[in-house]
């Protein structure tokens, strides 16, 4: 998954509703720091583009607990 794909599905309507567009974004960053050594660049600049996700996705109110589930609760593509 990737950010361009993210892209296209929306531009597709391919997700049924917001909460899978945000599990996808997710999935991008930790598929980062999967793929990734923990301390390079890469690793800690997906770590703080997905902490201020989160953050502005939470004062967003898009972050319904009922309706998401936990960054790290889904597999890795």
């Amino acid at each position: 998954m990737d950010f361009s794909k993210i892209k296209n599905n929306i531009n597709n309507f391919k997700y049924n509703d917001y909460t899978q567009i945000i599990a996808d974004i997710r999935l991008v960053f930790e598929n980062c720091k999967a793929y990734n050594e923990p301390g390079s660049d890469i690793f800690k600049t997906a770590n703080r583009l997905s902490n201020m996700f989160e953050n502005r996705a939470k004062k967003a109110g898009l972050l319904d607990a009922k309706l998401l589930t936990s960054p790290n609760s889904f597999s890795k593509h």
